[in-house]
């Protein structure tokens, strides 16, 4: 979803950071309606405020929404579909949503009733989830830009930024919140926003589609083969995302457990520091972090080899791979 402020004043709004919830509504050429089907994943989404200047734009992610109705098992294990818009080769279609741009966050049955009040609160635990206080004057510069940003989606003033970094005092994270609750309260926009609509026709799938290159950096259910998943998994602990991966050994008897044992792969932790590339059936999957290149031959279930390219470079991967995976891998900018 993007996000533009086209008028003459700052914007500022709060919003999910990953979109599910959003309303889609499609019509043929003749103006009737067309189903949209859609799932929902499950958790609690984190939330953000944002600060546009006149002109400025932001693009907070969401599901994919796939073309013709399908089962999308694996797309929607991967979140990579959320909703399908169920028609057909040849369809004319007109696309719209509405945007949900209303949500305040969450709130416990013990929180404030009244604004104010709870205003104070969101700021006390935000800046309690800092603690303890950090020793070194970089990581309290970093502390309060990240608490600063999160809840008034700005930077902290160089005034603000000396004050804290100069307080040695025990109870400095108290006289922050002090501060930060002082504040002017944030008055942010929420509603709903229609986006413009988008008219297409339908084509004919790809034949090849199935044989393609296939990429993952994001949680999820891969299949890498008729007999082998790649699982990734994420969790959320306050603000630190731990990574992890698995290729699972699938028995070709469903009533059966397989024979082999699931090789664990380590993963850097947060959001954008890994993306991996494969062909399905070929029994290698490739994986780039920054600085690093890894393949894993899964051939042999029993022996999984993995090699290690220090430093990685996408001329270490085969060349039908290197674009999907530099597409994938985008956000660390990986050398060729």
């Amino acid at each position: 979803m993007l996000f533009n402020n086209t008028g003459t004043k700052p914007v500022i709004f709060k919003t999910e950071t990953w979109h599910q919830d959003d309303r889609h509504e499609a019509r043929d050429a003749h103006g009737n309606a067309i189903n949209v089907g859609s799932t929902w994943y499950t958790g609690i989404t984190l939330m953000t405020t944002y600060r546009l200047e006149p002109g400025e734009y932001v693009e907070v992610p969401g599901h994919g929404i796939a073309i013709g109705a399908g089962e999308y098992v694996e797309e929607r294990s991967t979140g990579s579909v959320g909703a399908w818009i169920e028609v057909k080769e040849g369809d004319e279609v007109r696309f719209s949503s509405t945007v949900d741009a209303s949500r305040e966050g969450w709130t416990g049955l013990d929180d404030p009733k009244d604004p104010v009040e709870l205003w104070k609160l969101v700021v006390r635990k935000r800046v309690e989830r800092e603690a303890p206080l950090p020793s070194t004057d970089a990581d309290r510069e970093l502390l309060l830009r990240r608490v600063t940003q999160g809840l008034f989606g700005e930077s902290p003033t160089s005034e603000e930024l000396a004050s804290f970094v100069a307080d040695s005092a025990a109870d400095a994270l108290e006289t922050l919140v002090t501060r930060l609750q002082a504040r002017p309260r944030i008055e942010s926009f929420v509603g709903k926003l229609p986006t413009g609509e988008i008219i297409f026709r339908v084509i004919a799938a790809d034949p090849n589609a199935a044989k393609a290159p296939r990429t993952a950096n994001s949680p999820g259910r891969y299949v890498l083969g008729d007999q082998a998943h790649l699982l990734v998994s994420q969790l959320t602990e306050s603000d630190r995302r731990t990574n992890k991966a698995t290729i699972a050994f699938i028995s070709p008897d469903p009533k059966v457990n397989s024979l082999h044992r699931p090789h664990e792969i380590t993963l850097p932790d947060g959001i954008g520091t890994y993306a991996f590339a494969w062909d399905r059936g070929a029994g290698v999957v490739w994986l780039i972090e920054k600085g690093v290149v890894r393949s894993y031959d899964f051939t042999n279930p029993s022996q999984v080899q993995e090699l290690r390219m220090v430093p990685g470079s996408l001329s270490s991967v085969p060349e039908h791979l290197r674009e999907p995976l530099k597409e994938a891998a985008a956000f660390l900018n990986p050398p060729d």
